[in-house]
């Protein structure tokens, strides 16, 4: 025997439900559109350059050269409302 109001109940739980589930999907589908515009947002470029400096002796012409590179390291963060931008220099 069916107690009344037991088919609505049922009813509104299958609708909830129903909502329960198109709402985590709606989730899921923002959160990857998240992670890949914040992936797509960072870009990170590495310049390696070698310097040369050559130096001249006093009286004899003893050329000296001194290599010693240097790495440039620039990334630039980018969102909707601001950009950062970081920038690095080392020698080595």
């Amino acid at each position: 025997m069916e107690v009344p109001g037991q088919n609505v109940l049922k009813e509104c739980q299958a609708q909830s439900s129903a909502q329960i589930t198109k709402i985590t999907e709606q989730v899921a589908v923002l959160e990857h559109e998240d992670a890949s515009r914040r992936l797509a947002s960072t870009t990170t470029t590495t310049i390696t350059t070698k310097a040369v400096a050559a130096g001249e002796g006093h009286v004899h012409d003893h050329s000296v050269a001194h290599d010693k590179p240097t790495t440039h390291v620039e990334t630039l963060k980018s969102s909707n409302s601001s950009s950062a931008t970081s920038t690095e220099s080392c020698q080595k």
